[in-house]
C-alpha cells in the first residue's frame, strides 16, 4: 500500500478586493457651456465654464476633433458632437491616470481603457459611464477580474489570485463567491472544487505533480468521504472510503489497471484490516486476513 499526506489550505480571501475603487473616474459630463470664440482657420478657441477648448467647430457648437483642457488639470483629446464628447477619445486626468476609447453624449460608452495612476488597467466594455458588460480588470499586484462587470464591480466571472503557495482562481456568480475554486500550487498539484472557509471541502479534483490522480471527497483540504485514487506509475488504484487523508472503512485496492486482481474490505489508515476478500479473477477468490497492515491467514 502506499501512503499519501497530500494536503491543501487557501489563504480566505477578502470580498471586498472583488469591489473595485474608481473615485479617480469621475468626469465632467453634460453641456460644457461657452463664453467667447476666436476662429483660427479651421481651428477655433472657445473658453468654456470648465475649461478651454481649441478644435472643430459647427454652427457655434463643439463638433469635430478638438482639444479640451480642464482648468482642474484633465484634458480631453478625440472626437465631439453636439457640444459634447462623442465618439472616440483619451481622457487624461490631472493624477496621472488615462481612458482611451468611446463616448455618447459626454459619458464613456462601448470600448474602452482605462489606467489607473497606480497601474491597475481596465479593458473592457461601458455603459453610461459605468463600468458595464465583458471586461478584464488588472490590478497592480497582480490580481484579475475578468468576466462581466455591473455598474463597476464584477458581477459574473473569476477572481485570480496569487501568493507563495500558489495561483487560485475563484468563481462569482451574481457579485458573489460560489465555492468553486481551482489552485495550481508552487509545487505542481492542481486543485478544482469546492471550497469553504479557506480550505477545500466537498467534491473535488485533484491532479498531483508525480501524475497521481484522486477524485471524490475532501473536507477541510483532506481527502475524505468516498473517493478515488489513481497511481500513475503501476496503474493501480483504490476506490472507497477516506478519513484524513488516508484510505479508512469499505472499498477495494486493485493491483494493476485492469479489473483483476483486487482487494476488498475494510481499511485503516491505508492498509487492509480485518478479513477481506482476494480476488484472483472473476471466478478465483479468497478469503484473507489482516493485522496491522499484514496477512495473517489466507482461505480459499
Amino acid at each position: 500500500m502506499k501512503t499519501l499526506g497530500k494536503r491543501l489550505t487557501i489563504v480566505g480571501v477578502c470580498l471586498s478586493v472583488l469591489f473595485i475603487a474608481f473615485v479617480a473616474l469621475l468626469v465632467c459630463v453634460g453641456n460644457e457651456g461657452s463664453e467667447d470664440v476666436i476662429k483660427q482657420g479651421k481651428e477655433q478657441y472657445k473658453e468654456l465654464e470648465n475649461g478651454i477648448y481649441i478644435g472643430e467647430m459647427l454652427n457655434g457648437k463643439l463638433e469635430g476633433k478638438g482639444n479640451l483642457q480642464y482648468y482642474v488639470g484633465d484634458v480631453y483629446s478625440g472626437e465631439f458632437a453636439d457640444d459634447q464628447k462623442n465618439g472616440e477619445g483619451e481622457y487624461t486626468y490631472a493624477d496621472g491616470s488615462v481612458y482611451t476609447g468611446g463616448y455618447k453624449d459626454g459619458k464613456r460608452e462601448g470600448n474602452g481603457t482605462f489606467q489607473f495612476a497606480d497601474g491597475s488597467v481596465y479593458k473592457g466594455q461601458w455603459q453610461n459611464d459605468y463600468i458595464q458588460g465583458e471586461g478584464e480588470y488588472k490590478k497592480s499586484n497582480g490580481d484579475v477580474l475578468k468576466g462581466v462587470f455591473k455598474e463597476n464591480a464584477l458581477a459574473d466571472g473569476t477572481y485570480k489570485y496569487a501568493d507563495d503557495e500558489g495561483t487560485y482562481t475563484l468563481q462569482l456568480k451574481n457579485g458573489r463567491l460560489t465555492g468553486e475554486a481551482k489552485a495550481v500550487l508552487s509545487n505542481g498539484d492542481t486543485y478544482d472544487g469546492k471550497v469553504e472557509n479557506g480550505k477545500f471541502s466537498g467534491t473535488c479534483s485533484i491532479t498531483y505533480d508525480d501524475g497521481d490522480t484522486y477524485s471524490g471527497g475532501v473536507a477541510q483540504g483532506l481527502k475524505s468521504g468516498t473517493g478515488t485514487y489513481h497511481w500513475k506509475g503501476d496503474g493501480d488504484y483504490y476506490s472507497g472510503k477516506w478519513n484524513k487523508d488516508k484510505m479508512s472503512g469499505s472499498g477495494e485496492y486493485h493491483y494493476t489497471k485492469e479489473t483483476f486482481p483486487y482487494i476488498k474490505g475494510n481499511f485503516q489508515s491505508n492498509k487492509p484490516n480485518g478479513t477481506c476478500t482476494y480476488y484472483k479473477s472473476k471466478s478465483v477468490k479468497y478469503t484473507t486476513y489482516w493485522k496491522k497492515g499484514s496477512c495473517t491467514k489466507v482461505s480459499k
